[in-house]
């Protein structure tokens, strides 16, 4: 059982599509996230954006989406680059 676990956990963390959830200062910043995308080669779909405010009623753009890579990848690697993007103001894997 714990090889099981231990095997599904690295497939999990190392495949080619996954979905994010991310939280930007505006649309703007939206934009140039999805631009990063397309420079480091990741198709970015399945984009839902909602407008709300944030834990202190700060207005924020949100948006969930699917990233596709050519080859299998690490999340947590992924989810350090695309949240140091300009704008960012949460990231997170879903």
């Amino acid at each position: 059982m714990r090889i099981l676990h231990s095997v599904d956990k690295l497939l999990s963390r190392t495949v080619k599509v996954f979905s994010i959830y991310v939280e930007f200062a505006g649309i703007r910043e939206l934009s140039k996230f999805l631009s990063y995308g397309r420079e480091v080669s990741c198709i970015i779909d399945e984009i839902q954006v909602t407008k709300q405010k944030d834990s202190d009623g700060e207005k924020v753009v949100a948006a969930t989406m699917t990233l596709h890579f050519a080859r299998a990848v690490s999340h947590e690697q992924i989810i350090e680059e695309f949240g140091k993007q300009e704008g960012v103001l949460f990231i997170l894997e879903v």
